[in-house]
């Protein structure tokens, strides 16, 4: 019997979990002519237990974190060897050249395709990570296959002097099925509300690209230009949160990282989503926001369009008063008219990201090169 590994060794955290979280999860479910072993991270095992997934239907379970230190991405290639076929679902692996099975590997690396972006930094540090992707491209270079989740992704892809010759798969994102569940749906800690106080948030780690800082002006300028009282969720992990500077961490308010059962009561409890994102493949959070009936207020990027349409409010995130107005004026709007825009919104992404086809076509993908 051909035996397959998922390779999730590389996750810490981010709607990375979530899609790893979902696929295992549909993988225990259904029957299989062939053998399925789970090389996963610590983050992705506690996802799991926490979603109730079981897991006792594979052939083998080891939880290895490659991205912990350097002596683990070492590692990792000896643990890649001896299967029919590797599915890592977030690559590449790093520090690993061609093994003597087939290799899938999910590409969701944005520095690689857009490296002309406005992510503001300081001149040194970006080139020190446009040159960290332009090395982490050769690494894709071992793939039989790649997947990507937007159209976007796939046409730029295309046009990278590398990777133009690259197998290209797309397989759009869902939304993952614990939003259906409300049995599943954990608390979140959150603040008693005040009268008349909007709460907004975003889920996401910290990372320059996502632009989260501007959040602190964005506050600012509401409350005095629009005298609108507001309060910012944030999911920082601790670290991330210390790095903060005491301004923002007085003004913002940090939940810590949320579990995926936890995220629908996040979304639940807001006014509405701010994604200031100037860089992305793919992120869940707009589709989430949207699917939970929550206003979206989100960077005018194609990446943004690509999965939303004109189902969101478009701000230029470089602009944090252009954000505060489309805020403002958004809820400005009679409260009817926008219930029914995001009851279409709601259906617009029910449509288009709740197919219950990602599990099977990852399968079928796999399959696929099995039989090669």
């Amino acid at each position: 019997m051909k035996h397959i590994l998922i390779n999730t060794s590389n996750l810490s955290g981010g709607g990375s979990l979530a899609v790893a979280t979902s696929y295992i999860s549909y993988l225990s479910k259904i029957h299989l002519n062939f053998k399925v072993s789970l090389l996963i991270s610590s983050p992705l095992y506690l996802n799991l237990i926490s979603s109730r997934v079981i897991l006792d239907s594979f052939s083998g379970i080891e939880i290895f974190d490659s991205s912990k230190n350097l002596i683990n991405v070492f590692k990792l290639r000896n643990k890649l060897v001896g299967y029919d076929c590797v599915f890592t679902i977030f690559g590449p692996p790093y520090l690993y050249w061609k093994i003597n099975s087939h290799h899938i590997i999910g590409f969701a690396s944005p520095w690689i395709i857009y490296k002309d972006n406005h992510v503001p930094l300081p001149c040194f540090s970006k080139r020190l990570i446009l040159l960290k992707h332009f090395i982490k491209q050769f690494f894709f270079l071992f793939a039989d296959c790649l997947i990507v989740e937007l159209d976007h992704v796939k046409n730029k892809l295309e046009s990278n002097l590398f990777l133009k010759n690259s197998n290209i798969e797309i397989i759009h994102s869902e939304v993952d099925q614990v939003f259906f569940n409300k049995d599943h749906w954990e608390l979140v800690n959150f603040q008693k509300k005040k009268n008349n106080t909007f709460f907004f948030g975003i889920i996401s780690k910290n990372y320059p690209h996502k632009n989260i800082n501007c959040l602190l002006k964005v506050k600012k300028i509401l409350q005095a230009n629009y005298l609108m009282n507001v309060e910012f969720f944030v999911t920082f992990e601790e670290k991330e949160w210390e790095k903060c500077s005491p301004d923002f961490k007085k003004e913002i308010i940090n939940l810590g990282s949320l579990k995926l059962s936890q995220c629908p009561t996040f979304y639940d409890h807001l006014d509405g989503v701010v994604f200031p994102s100037l860089l992305e493949c793919f992120s869940a959070v707009p589709i989430e926001s949207l699917f939970m009936r929550v206003p979206l207020f989100a960077s005018n990027y194609h990446f943004i369009y690509d999965c939303c349409d004109m189902h969101c409010q478009y701000f230029d995130p470089l602009d944090p008063h252009d954000i505060a107005y489309v805020i403002y004026e958004y809820f400005l709007i009679p409260e009817q008219y926008r219930i029914d825009k995001l009851e279409t919104a709601h259906k617009y992404i029910k449509n288009k990201f709740v197919t219950g086809c990602r599990g099977k076509q990852y399968t079928d993908l796999i399959i696929k090169y099995l039989n090669k």
